[in-house]
């Protein structure tokens, strides 16, 4: 060590016994603080620190104390009150605080864990800052806040536990949402006792049965609490906070949406409790030179979390977070007699193969000279359809063409700013339908979405028309209403031999918007049936949002030119505009701003209204939508108190009625008993209806 403008030089042995693999110095930052720091180590397996005091005057440098050992990692602070400097040292079990004058602790505290909600692992403190205020009579007051090699900021306030933060997750590299229920594990023991014998099924099931009736003093709390709340509203329970999650679940709001980050992290977050952290677990064999990327991420059946990477599949329980198994996959050969149609890009070209492996090619799918294609998107795995047609006004019907085979294909040709766009029948390898785009700035994003019968694009225009645009196609089998087309007079159909009907092409209508900003991703939302109205929901990188735009409002069936018809009317059809305003309902965000999205997930739930919203990237934003509003729930303005009385009432008036009905000597006819007890309910039911429609 020297001192700056000296020609001493302080030579010090350090620690030999572990190889060192880190060696941080650590002082105060004011001018006036003392000449005091510290220099700590970091081993594999331990640390420890040494403080050094400087003497100006006398121009040396000498050594005051040493910090302890410590097991694992440990991370150092240096901080200053006045001219005194005090040391912070974090480590696994407490935090240490000394002053730069003498090696007794001024402060310790004793931490079990680190107060992270949801750690299934115990991560080393891997950076600090830090504040020390001493106090008169007693020990000083500390606040340090820490980062976690979880990615997890924590601060501490006098050993006790302040707040954390995951910050793991503001580096995502693939998230899926799992549903973890009672139903989904019903059937995993059902499955469980359909593999055994009886014995040992009927055994498996009687125990099943003991635990569900140890449950049943918690079931009936919360089935009465469901009660009071349908009845009176939602009580605030500070007490027990999952109870609004346990209602939430019986609409399928309750479902984990887990995050892999980059940092070799997965974190489990709440949908069902304002997204907090279920689990939070490393990969088993992760280093810290080395990211985790391109990475895919789902769910599978039995309730398990797969993570496909390079170097293998990573099983987790979805449940717990638990690491069940490390596998190398190798693609299953389809059985003899099964033909596996399927397709892939390879070397700028989309070619259809079938057989054991793909061996077999059967099309190829070139785009035009000089274009290249950038993205293959096909239609979500879970994509319903609840009607095959569109019904007009007139009562008239459009039909949709539905082609679960069909891609959309995105090619771009850079040196002449061109953008072509393909929907091709991946079965027989025909364009179905093909537009092109001149003028077009290759070089941003073209996000698109395909579903249904309609897909949707959007990209930035350099020519005349500069800005963004957005463009919106939906096929039919035919453009007059109440025709099939040629599909209409055949008894089958065969995507290989197109020929045998005529004019099998769908037909096409489209229109293009402008929009007032850059689109970087697009997706739709998605129900349980497909009932719903649909929203396309983009990401807008400018202005940090999300906003979903019902499909409505960009029906490419929009009267052009003129006003809409009475008919036309009642379909929803306005007027077309060329430029779309962006109603300010439909950001999904609100007042928040939401950087760097990536990529966003819709999750079905039980109420055929509702989904999720699961957008991730630099922020993790999620929320829930009801593009037709919440038609399957009883609003709030419901009486729910009247209708409850009402049944009672009823109940009474049956039971109070049903004595004198089965009495032989109450009878007003004499030769007939049925008619009496239908005058005696009838009289009933009225009164009863009568008394309680008092308004």
């Amino acid at each position: 060590m020297n001192i700056l403008g000296t020609n001493s030089l302080s030579v010090f042995q350090t620690d030999s016994r572990d190889k060192i693999d880190k060696i941080s110095v650590h002082a105060s930052d004011l001018a006036n603080s003392k000449p005091h720091f510290l220099v700590a180590y970091d081993a594999a397996n331990r640390n420890w620190a040494e403080v050094y005091r400087a003497n100006l005057d006398r121009q040396q440098i000498f050594k005051g104390y040493d910090l302890p050992d410590r097991n694992g990692k440990g991370s150092f602070v240096a901080s200053s009150y006045g001219t005194d400097v005090f040391f912070t040292r974090v480590v696994k079990g407490g935090i240490e605080v000394y002053g730069s004058q003498s090696e007794t602790a001024v402060a310790r505290y004793t931490m079990e864990d680190f107060g992270v909600v949801g750690l299934q692992d115990y991560p080393d403190p891997i950076f600090a800052v830090s504040e020390v205020l001493p106090r008169v009579g007693t020990s000083p007051a500390v606040r340090t806040a820490f980062l976690l090699s979880s990615g997890d900021w924590v601060l501490n306030l006098n050993g006790g536990y302040s707040w954390s933060r995951p910050e793991a997750l503001s580096s995502p590299a693939a998230a899926a949402v799992a549903r973890v229920s009672q139903t989904d594990t019903l059937a995993q023991e059902l499955a469980a006792e359909a593999h055994s014998n009886a014995i040992a099924a009927y055994v498996h099931r009687l125990t099943r049965h003991v635990k569900d009736l140890e449950k049943l003093p918690d079931t009936l709390r919360r089935f009465l609490h469901m009660v009071h709340d349908s009845a009176v509203g939602p009580s605030a329970d500070a007490e027990n906070p999952e109870s609004a999650v346990a209602t939430a679940d019986s609409y399928g709001f309750h479902k984990l949406a887990v995050v892999a980050t980059k940092n070799g992290r997965l974190v489990a977050l709440d949908t069902g409790n304002h997204g907090a952290v279920k689990w939070n677990v490393p990969r088993p064999d992760y280093t810290a030179d080395k990211k985790w990327e391109n990475i895919r991420l789902h769910t599978a059946p039995g309730g398990v979390i797969r993570l496909r990477s390079e170097d293998g599949t990573y099983v987790f329980n979805a449940t717990t977070g638990k690491f069940l198994r490390k596998s190398t996959e190798s693609k299953k050969a389809p059985e003899l007699g099964k033909v596996a149609v399927r397709y892939q890009l390879v070397d700028g070209v989309l070619k259809g193969t079938y057989g054991p492996e793909g061996s077999v090619d059967l099309w190829t799918f070139t785009p035009s000279s000089g274009e290249k294609i950038v993205d293959v998107l096909h239609r979500p795995r879970h994509d319903p359809v609840a009607s095959i047609g569109k019904v007009l006004g007139d009562r008239r019907v459009l039909y949709k063409y539905l082609n679960p085979n069909a891609v959309l294909v995105i090619a771009t040709d850079d040196l002449s700013s061109i953008l072509s766009t393909y929907v091709v029948d991946t079965v027989s390898g025909k364009v179905l339908t093909q537009s092109r785009h001149t003028g077009v700035d290759t070089t941003r994003p073209i996000p698109a979405v395909i579903s249904e019968n309609w897909f949707s694009y959007s990209y930035t225009s350099i020519a005349e028309s500069r800005g963004s645009h957005l463009v919106i196609s939906e096929l039919y089998e035919s453009s007059i209403p109440n025709d099939r087309g040629g599909l209409g007079a055949a008894s089958n159909y065969s995507a290989l031999q197109p020929s045998v009907v005529n004019n099998t092409d769908p037909y096409v209508a489209s229109q293009s918007y402008q929009i007032v900003e850059e689109i970087s991703h697009l997706t739709v939302s998605q129900t349980s049936q497909g009932i719903t109205t649909r929203l396309l929901m983009a990401v807008l990188p400018q202005s940090n949002s999300i906003v979903g735009i019902p499909l409505t409002a960009i029906d490419p069936r929009r009267t052009v030119g003129k006003d809409p018809t009475s008919s036309e009317q009642s379909e929803g059809l306005t007027k077309y505009a060329p430029v779309l305003e962006l109603d300010p309902k439909w950001y999904l965000n609100h007042k928040r701003e939401v950087y760097g999205i990536t990529d966003i997930l819709t999750i079905p739930t039980v109420l055929e209204s509702t989904s999720i919203v699961f957008a991730y990237g630099f922020d993790i934003f999620g929320t829930r939508v009801s593009p037709s509003f919440s038609f399957d729930v009883l609003g709030k303005e419901f009486n729910k108190v009247q209708m409850l009385i009402t049944v009672a009432a009823l109940a009474v008036g049956v039971l109070v009625v049903a004595p004198l009905v089965s009495s032989s000597s109450f009878l007003l006819f004499p030769f007939n008993r049925k008619p009496t007890e239908i005058y005696l309910r009838f009289i009933t039911a009225i009164s009863v209806l009568r008394m309680l429609t008092f308004r």
